[in-house]
């Protein structure tokens, strides 16, 4: 393990000047076809392994949840008057 391991963070290497971003993401399409080859090797179904989904699936926003409905009784709370002498 690295002395400074906590503060250490990845940075992208094409800003490193370490490749190019064509060559960046002909490493990635080669890594990806190795490993679907790799499970179609192992007997599995392509699209059925744990795999990371896109992210038009991760970022699509939720759908707001409904407010639920005060109940009555909160509402004839609210409606009614108190008299700060009587209190």
């Amino acid at each position: 393990s690295h002395w400074n391991s906590a503060n250490i963070k990845p940075v992208d290497p094409v800003t490193l000047g370490l490749c190019t971003q064509i060559e960046l993401d002909a490493a990635v399409q080669k890594a990806a076809r190795k490993a679907e080859r790799e499970r179609k090797k192992a007997g599995k179904v392509a699209g059925t392994g744990e795999t990371l989904l896109p992210a038009s699936e991760t970022t699509a926003p939720e759908a707001a949840p409904e407010p639920e409905p005060a109940p009555e009784e909160e509402e004839e709370d609210r409606e009614k008057n108190y008299n700060a002498d009587s209190v």
